[in-house]
């Protein structure tokens, strides 16, 4: 019994001095803790609720595109007269033709909210797989007939200069815009689109956009040519929602010109024999799936910024389009930053990456792991956290990009389905709609704030 009391107050006693050992180190070598906390200045709390706050009216609806008069050519203010000078070395060594002639004489025309921008920078990006290099044709370009708005309504024009409808709604008639050229200078037609309708989707080759868009009450519609600029949509029942459909999709269309020649069935024998050859590919269709791709630099674009050189490996630059067809309006040609600069790093690191200053511009999906992160980080580095919406559909922004500051945007993730409504609904909140084209399209709910979506100041580095 004596043995085990003695047992037992041996332990007792080591566990008291480990005890005090622990509590006396810890008191030592504690972290220097405030003992008040950090208290922020009205105006700072007052800002940040402000960046905070995704709310808006039907009164703060509003557009970057604009519209104007074709009809004044040269004496139009917005009429294409000026460049990046990095272009302008180019026509004086007579590598490129006037801007006039790149842009055509009806570009289109956006607003920035902020200014007039200035040339120059780069748009430093992060990624988390080499994959997502290939957003440039899409979140950043958005080549489609038309477009949504920054809020959502308005429907603007985008490749289409404008378009009109027969009442039954079963007829939309496209005007295309006259002068507008791929990235390689070849004249961009009616015919463009008519051979990604005619040619290549019925190949339904696995990566190749499809277009079950074109289907309603379970019919397929029809696209024909009226002239080199106009183009015609045909269904077999109303589609009033078309515009809504048509505004989430981009690039209906394909540089008729460069892809031909590789058809599956159409093209020319000996060169896509000698293609296969060349690039490894061990069918006609995997060939043309390939050519497709956004790496490869020979495919003609209509993108803000094109892939001029390829690599195996990141970082993969994307260059300015010395062809693109819009303007400012001042006649500046856009984009205004010369080049996009893609890196891709462990999804882990991009938060760290993005605080450290290194980033231009981010989304982020997750507000509660990050946010706090960059909030810390924002005045060090000159960058503006923004909180917003989006559905789980498509963001676009606009190529009117300049050079001064960094943003982040934090997005909380709707669920789409959760959010439909009846399209006679006359103010929908959206960024990009999911579909529904029989009788519902999805609520469209807010995007980023105004000024990034438009002419935003990003960082030169």
């Amino acid at each position: 019994m004596n043995k085990i009391s003695k047992y037992c107050g041996f332990l007792f006693l080591t566990g008291c001095s480990f005890f005090i050992f622990l509590y006396f180190w810890s008191g030592v070598l504690k972290p220097e803790l405030e003992e008040e906390p950090i208290h922020y200045s009205p105006e700072a709390i007052e800002y940040t609720q402000k960046l905070r706050d995704v709310s808006f009216t039907e009164d703060d609806l509003f557009k970057i595109q604009q519209d104007v008069d074709y009809s004044k050519g040269k004496s139009g203010p917005w009429y294409p007269k000026s460049e990046s000078p990095i272009l302008t070395e180019l026509v004086e060594e007579g590598k490129l033709p006037p801007v006039a002639e790149r842009v055509g004489s009806e570009p289109l025309v956006l607003k920035g909210v902020d200014s007039i921008g200035r040339y120059g920078g780069t748009w430093f990006q992060t990624v988390g797989s080499p994959h997502e290099a290939e957003y440039v044709g899409s979140f950043f370009a958005g080549a489609s007939l038309v477009r949504w708005s920054p809020l959502g309504y308005p429907i603007v024009p985008h490749i289409a200069k404008r378009w009109d409808s027969s009442p039954d709604k079963r007829e939309w008639t496209f005007y295309l815009r006259r002068g507008m050229k791929w990235s390689d200078g070849h004249p961009f037609t009616a015919n463009d689109l008519l051979y990604w309708w005619e040619k290549e989707i019925p190949l339904n080759i696995p990566g190749v956009a499809t277009a079950d868009w074109m289907d309603i009450g379970g019919k397929t519609g029809e696209i024909t040519k009226i002239d080199d600029h106009t183009i015609k949509f045909i269904f077999p029942l109303p589609y009033g929602a078309f515009l809504e459909s048509l505004a989430k999709f981009y690039e209906i269309c394909s540089p008729q010109h460069y892809l031909e020649k590789y058809h599956p069935v159409l093209g020319d024998d000996a060169l896509i024999e000698a293609t296969m050859e060349e690039r490894w590919q061990p069918s006609r269709r995997s060939l043309y799936a390939s050519l497709k791709l956004w790496n490869n630099p020979e495919h003609p674009r209509i993108w803000p910024w094109i892939y001029r050189t390829f690599k195996a490996n990141p970082p993969q630059v994307f260059l300015r389009n010395p062809f693109y067809w819009a303007v400012d309006t001042e006649g500046n040609q856009l984009p205004y930053v010369d080049q996009l600069f893609t890196e891709v790093k462990n999804y882990k690191l991009i938060p760290v990456t993005a605080a450290s200053g290194a980033v231009t511009f981010k989304i982020f999906g997750s507000m509660d792991l990050y946010y706090t992160l960059l909030m810390s980080q924002r005045e060090i580095n000159s960058s503006i956290v923004r909180l917003t919406i989006i559905s789980q559909s498509s963001s676009r922004l606009t190529s009117a990009l300049t050079a001064s500051t960094r943003v982040w945007v934090f997005l909380l993730i709707a669920s789409a389905t959760a959010r439909f409504c009846s399209s006679r609904r006359p103010l929908i909140n959206t960024s990009v709609p999911f579909s529904a084209k029989a009788y519902a399209i999805a609520s469209p709910i807010p995007l980023l704030p105004p000024v990034i979506n438009a002419a935003f100041p990003f960082n030169s580095m």
